[in-house]
């Protein structure tokens, strides 16, 4: 009985440490496109819309949509550099 809980015990430590590594590989292979895509369409210049676009960062961020939530979050920074930069514009 102790010896088959110590090879689970090492079975399920193998396993989470292959899926460890799974998810930084796959992370560090994938391409960047998310990121120059939203870099691309993001042409939000407003305080308001900046402020709209980290709530529905959140939204995403709560119902675990957690890439979505990030492209949308860099669209705010972009959205506030805009402002911060050009602060006559409404």
């Amino acid at each position: 009985m102790i010896r088959k809980k110590s090879r689970f015990r090492k079975i399920k430590r193998l396993l989470s440490v292959l899926l460890l590594l799974a998810m930084f590989l796959g992370a560090g292979l994938l391409p960047p496109t998310l990121a120059s895509i939203t870099k691309e369409n993001s042409t939000v210049q407003s305080l308001p819309d900046a402020q709209k676009l980290v709530e529905q960062g959140r939204k995403f961020y709560e119902v675990e949509q957690y890439a979505q939530a990030a492209a949308i979050w860099q669209q705010a920074v972009a959205a506030f550099k805009a402002v911060a930069m050009n602060p006559d514009k409404p």
